[in-house]
C-alpha cells in the first residue's frame, strides 16, 4: 500500500509511516538482491524513490506548519 499523505494538514504520524515504509522497502530490496531477484529489487528501489519524495515533501510541509504556527499573527 502506498501511503498518500495529506500535505495540507500534515501530521507526525503520517511522516513516521512514510519513514517506516521507506525502511521496509529498503529491506525488501536487499532481500531480493540476496535471493538473486534483481528485477524485483530494481522495482522495489524504484517504489522506494516515490516514498522518499513523499517523505521529503511531508517533512517540508511539517516544517512550514510549525513555522506558521509559531509566527506572530498580524492584527489589522
Amino acid at each position: 500500500m502506498m501511503l498518500q499523505p495529506n500535505y495540507a494538514s500534515p501530521s507526525v504520524y503520517e511522516y513516521q509511516r512514510l519513514v517506516d515504509q521507506e525502511a521496509w522497502l529498503l529491506q525488501v530490496a536487499e532481500y531480493c538482491e540476496a535471493q538473486g531477484l534483481h528485477e524485483d529489487a530494481r522495482w522495489v528501489r524504484h517504489m522506494k524513490k516515490f516514498v522518499s519524495v513523499r517523505r521529503k515533501c511531508l517533512k517540508a510541509a511539517l516544517r512550514q506548519k510549525t513555522k506558521t504556527a509559531s509566527a506572530p499573527t498580524l492584527a489589522v
